[in-house]
């Protein structure tokens, strides 16, 4: 897909892919759970602590990322028909 196609099914299709990524958030919190944990027992090996002394800006950035990952994974499922 061209960069213009991408953004055109970006805008048609977002609010239909932020929508469903709340509902998948809320409807899988023991598997966010279970993977969440895991991960922070995986990075403790790499990163220690280091986090938990980030800046608030810095965490608010991190999580805003995250949070912005999630719809445009739904939009890329949603395009190979992965409703």
């Amino acid at each position: 897909m061209t960069l213009e196609e991408q953004l055109a099914f970006f805008d048609r299709y977002f609010d239909q892919a932020y929508a469903r990524s709340l509902r998948d958030f809320k409807h899988r919190k023991e598997e966010i759970r279970s993977r969440a944990r895991q991960r922070l027992i995986d990075g403790e090996k790499v990163y220690g602590d280091q986090g938990f002394h980030w800046s608030y800006k810095r965490l608010d950035d991190e999580e805003m990322q995250e949070h912005s990952d999630a719809p445009m994974y739904r939009l890329m499922k949603m395009k190979q028909g992965w409703m």
